[in-house]
């Protein structure tokens, strides 16, 4: 399998499950809960896409390498994200502290949501370039 059949693959299912939690937003802003939605959620999901695909990327063109050079990568971009995502929480619950529980929540739900779905997809594509 081409890495560049995975990329598009991985991009149309990032966009995919942002499309699918974009629609449970727009749901339920419109119910009697949407005060419990911070109305970043949508930035969040365009974040989310473009993250997770760049980290993606980076770690997919790393397999082709050395085990050790993938390793370094793996490590650096995965601190680099974290560090990144810390920064951005710290800065939106000091900048907005009206929405910042609501904000850290939707940002942890969906850090659970496309992390999972990065890994699954690069070790499940890994295995198949392994195995090419």
């Amino acid at each position: 399998m081409p890495i560049r059949n995975a990329i598009r693959r991985f991009l149309f299912r990032t966009l995919a499950t942002a499309a699918l939690l974009g629609i449970i937003y727009a749901f339920a802003i419109n119910t009697y809960l949407a005060h419990y939605f911070s109305p970043a959620i949508p930035w969040l999901l365009i974040f989310f896409v473009v993250i997770s695909n760049l980290v993606y990327y980076l770690q997919l063109r790393a397999t082709q390498n050395r085990t050790s050079k993938f390793v370094n990568i793996a490590m650096l971009s995965s601190g680099f994200k974290f560090l990144l995502f810390l920064m951005i929480l710290i800065v939106y619950a000091l900048l907005n502290r009206n929405d910042a529980v609501n904000f850290i929540i939707a940002f942890l739900i969906l850090y659970f949501i496309f992390t999972p779905l990065e890994v699954i997809s690069l070790q499940r594509t890994h295995q198949k370039l392994k195995g090419k």
